[in-house]
């Protein structure tokens, strides 16, 4: 393994590490999403070549989910020594792209259901570089209208000497493996109320085609 796959690999263990495996299936490498691949080829003829989606190093997929919400992704930016900022910005930009089209499934998805419960259901992401790790976060508040903010912001021990600092990020992950269990409930609570506002409208629809 070289040492920039070590590297990479390295922080997404940590992350896995910390996090609920009974509640998240977790998958680390070259992944893509399966959120942005169908947006990319969303009204594509099926004859062409399908597109891949924007790339990632980390994935975490609900497993209570009805919906299979990608409720985590995370993106690695180089390896060691840190890379140029320009590389971290654009790291950063796709990163958001990312969680921008896994909300847009899912809104596409519960398309029925209120929209004071679909702005308020949020997703997690995780962007690191050299020894800085950020947890960050997306919600959607109007239509085309995404924010996209940090959470926290820690800096992983680099020595024995410095190995304490692990337990700010563990308290992170901690707050991280809470708020999955919530964001679970909520997207289930939403894709039951997209079911029964589906199932009232086909009623409706029936009583008026009988009369």
């Amino acid at each position: 393994m070289s040492e920039s796959s070590f590297d990479s690999q390295f922080t997404n263990m940590l992350a896995r590490r910390f996090l609920d495996s009974k509640e998240l299936k977790m998958d680390s490498g070259e992944i893509c999403s399966w959120a942005s691949a169908k947006r990319r080829n969303e009204g594509r003829s099926i004859t062409l070549r399908a597109r891949v989606g924007q790339k990632r190093d980390f994935r975490g997929t609900l497993k209570r989910s009805i919906n299979k919400l990608e409720v985590i992704t995370g993106l690695r930016s180089g390896g060691l020594p840190e890379p140029h900022r320009k590389k971290i910005l654009l790291d950063s930009l796709d990163l958001s792209i990312t969680m921008r089209d896994i909300l847009h499934e899912f809104f596409k998805s519960n398309t029925y259901s209120p929209d004071d419960d679909l702005h308020s259901l949020f997703i997690l992401g995780v962007h690191s570089w050299g020894w800085n790790h950020q947890i960050l976060a997306m919600d959607c508040k109007g239509t085309n209208i995404c924010r996209f903010g940090k959470l926290y912001s820690t800096e992983l021990p680099n020595s024995t000497r410095t190995l304490a600092c692990l337990e700010k990020f563990y308290i992170e992950m901690k707050n991280i493996k809470a708020t999955t269990h919530f964001i679970s409930d909520k997207a289930n609570d939403i894709a039951l109320s997209h079911a029964q506002v589906y199932r009232r409208r086909n009623q409706k629809d029936k009583e008026r085609e009988m009369t």
